[in-house]
């Protein structure tokens, strides 16, 4: 191939090849809106687990003030071990939602990385 400024251009026509940096570039501009938006998506997800969470808790601590009541009725107690399933469940979801939020950033860190590596190599 040809030789445009010490990189060697396999390509049969270098005129539709992009130089390196302006492809980096390219994917750091069409990487970063969706990575923000995805970064955006999660901490808005955990702030409305935040305040279910707190429901619950406060839900089951009334739900317990009954308990053990001599005239308490069975299905009290049923409610009150669906709370705890629930909470359980939503204590899953946020870990999972931390996992994503950690792969988020690990990318948007990444990308930044690569894009300003190239540039430097470009430079």
């Amino acid at each position: 191939g040809e030789d445009m400024g010490g990189a060697a251009v396999e390509s049969g026509d270098a005129g539709l090849s992009a130089p390196q940096p302006d492809i980096a570039m390219g994917l750091m501009c069409l990487f970063q809106p969706v990575v923000e938006q995805i970064d955006t998506s999660v901490h808005d997800v955990q702030a409305s687990q935040d305040v279910l969470f707190a429901q619950i808790e406060a839900l089951q601590a009334e739900l317990n003030k009954f308990q053990g009541l001599p005239d308490t009725p069975e299905i009290l107690e049923w409610y009150t071990n669906k709370l705890s399933v629930a909470r359980k469940g939503l204590n899953n979801v946020n870990s999972l939602l931390a996992g994503v939020q950690d792969r988020v950033v690990r990318l948007h860190t990444n990308v930044t990385k690569s894009a300003k590596k190239r540039q430097a190599e470009f430079a």
